[in-house]
């Protein structure tokens, strides 16, 4: 494989990492904005651009979008990776995907901000954030935030998501039941997967994209469902990938009203932190996530139920949770990684040529 890295001075942290790098990619050095990625360079594959990097910090949790004519990032940043300071949310902009500048900072008092996802209905974009408080490492709450984006007046000021909060569980927590993990808009109506750790698996509906109520539509999931992605394809069949910390990642599909659920393949890849996926219109689904310590690219063939490896993205220890987003057969992929950091990790953008990879 060939690839090219934008602003990103490849400085691997063992010689073990940098021999498996080496052997599968071709790094070329270039000055950040200094190139434009299109569809037609046909010997280019990806294009990495490190966004965000302070040596001791931990930015992570990443998505990206494009909306108003620009591409919006955001990603968590603190101390730790978890049970430190509390974490607040960093938004950069870009007009072309390679020259990004900081926009805003969004942080709430007494609360750790987690997990910021952009959710698109129709017109409308709004990034979701999940916040949490804690006592001696153990959750105590859970709480969600809506911020919605005006063309006019940019983004507002955050609201409160809402859970029914109507479960019957052994460990009940203050605020809301579950962590809606990353929302996604379907015919005006707002779909989540919520989870709280091996309590609470299911989705949750909402009217208007802030109260959200249990469904009861998914039940008896093993190995420790989390994070989950939900993605419609035109037909409005609902598509579902699930990180299970203690088994490998499971894909399923359903119809509405989405009572009954088709588990339908697993992606042998335990504990597949932050996934992520895309349903592409020749039957196949492009996802994203952690295989251990890389970030990985993977694309599932619904024909033949089969699924491979993409292409290397640079990457080692604590990393993934990648956003994702295609235009004109350019997948943008954000992501985090620490493998260019002593102490904490760094953010970066990948651009990746889908028609040479595909």
């Amino acid at each position: 494989m060939k690839l090219k890295v934008i602003g990103l001075k490849i400085n691997l942290i063992n010689n073990l990492v940098k021999m498996i790098i080496t052997s599968c990619i071709f790094c070329s050095i270039l000055s950040c904005g200094s190139q434009n990625f299109d569809e037609d360079k046909t010997t280019e594959q990806i294009f990495i651009n490190r966004i965000a990097y302070e040596e001791g910090r931990h930015k992570a949790f990443t998505d990206i979008t494009f909306f108003d004519n620009q591409f919006f990032l955001v990603f968590r940043e603190a101390d730790k990776h978890a049970y430190g300071e509390d974490g607040v949310v960093h938004m950069f902009t870009s007009i072309d995907g390679l020259k990004w500048d900081f926009f805003k900072e969004i942080a709430i008092a007494g609360i750790d901000l987690r997990d910021p996802k952009f959710a698109l209905n129709g017109d409308e974009l709004s990034l979701y954030i999940h916040g949490s408080t804690y006592n001696n490492q153990q959750i105590k709450s859970f709480s969600g935030y809506n911020l919605k984006y005006s063309k006019t007046d940019g983004w507002q000021d955050p609201k409160n998501v809402l859970l029914d909060n109507l479960a019957i569980v052994p460990n009940p927590i203050l605020g809301n039941e579950a962590w809606p993990w990353r929302i996604t808009w379907h015919e005006n109506k707002a779909y989540t997967v919520g989870y709280k750790y091996n309590e609470i698996f299911d989705i949750y509906k909402s009217d208007d994209g802030l109260f959200f109520t249990k469904q009861n539509v998914i039940k008896n999931v093993p190995f420790a469902p989390s994070e989950a992605t939900i993605r419609v394809n035109e037909e409005g069949e609902f598509f579902v990938l699930v990180r299970r910390d203690k088994g490998p990642a499971l894909l399923g599909r359903s119809k509405k009203p989405l009572e009954n659920w088709d588990w339908f393949a697993e992606i042998d890849i335990e504990n597949f932190r932050g996934p992520n996926f895309l349903i592409l219109d020749n039957n196949k689904l492009l996802f994203s996530g952690s295989f251990y310590s890389w970030v990985y690219l993977g694309v599932y063939d619904l024909e033949t139920k089969t699924y491979k490896k993409v292409i290397d993205i640079p990457s080692f220890g604590d990393g993934s949770y990648p956003g994702m987003i295609i235009r004109d057969n350019i997948l943008w992929l954000s992501y985090y990684t620490s493998f260019e950091n002593k102490e904490g990790s760094s953010v970066y953008v990948a651009a990746i040529n889908l028609k040479n990879v595909l």
